[in-house]
């Protein structure tokens, strides 16, 4: 495997021909949302905890643009049990 990091982007490098290893790949969870489906994330982390593959999360694993100040919040999209002062 090779990381690489060229200014705010990470590339890694993997020679599948030669690995014997699962990998999970997943982007854009958004586990603070009500769409989120929390049986099928939670399905496919035990999956991969068992099989003890690699776990690459690309990104956006919170919507975390519920700001006080971002025009493009709307708290109808969060969980209600996150729904406080602090989130």
């Amino acid at each position: 495997m090779k990381i690489e990091q060229r200014g705010t982007v990470t590339s890694v490098y993997l020679d599948i021909a030669q690995l014997d290893q699962w990998v999970m790949l997943r982007s854009d969870a958004h586990h603070d949302s009500k769409l989120c489906d929390r049986s099928a994330e939670l399905r496919h982390l035990k999956l991969a905890q068992e099989r003890n593959a690699l776990i690459v999360d690309a990104g956006d694993t919170f919507d975390l643009m519920q700001g006080r100040y971002d025009p493009r919040r709307s708290y109808d999209e969060i969980r209600p049990e996150l729904l406080h002062d602090n989130y």
